[in-house]
């Protein structure tokens, strides 16, 4: 497995890392999240990439939406948008009472739901 990366959101630290196909963009790229002190806690984000405007390499750059009237590029190799994931999946999405494993088949529409709106391809 790739090394994990550490994050800190709300005082509790979590491992997580990005794992994508850059020969194929019909194969899903994936945000995998634990819990550091049990680790047995996932959290797993799929983004499917199909019509949405990436910019460049996803491990350097990212892909195209608007957020406020902004343009961004959200790249999900910067801990940035990682922190704003997990908080948003902690705060409303995720029931640890429900069980340790969290699958969220679409990225997209979860970062939808934190206000970014895609830019579709040209």
């Amino acid at each position: 497995m790739k090394k994990l990366r550490k994050i800190v959101v709300n005082g509790e630290t979590y491992l997580w890392k990005h794992n994508y196909n850059d020969c194929d963009y019909s194969v899903p790229l994936y945000l995998l999240i634990l819990l550091e002190k049990d680790r047995n806690i996932e959290m797993r984000v799929k983004f499917p990439l199909m019509d949405i405007a990436v910019e460049k390499c996803m491990l350097n750059s990212g892909f195209k939406a608007t957020k406020n009237s902004r343009e961004v590029i959200i790249n999900l190799n910067e801990p940035k948008y990682i922190a704003e994931v997990i908080q948003y999946l902690i705060n409303s999405k995720i029931d640890f009472s429900k069980g340790k494993k969290h699958l969220f088949e679409n990225g997209m529409q979860l970062l939808n739901e934190m206000g970014y709106v895609f830019i579709p391809m040209l």
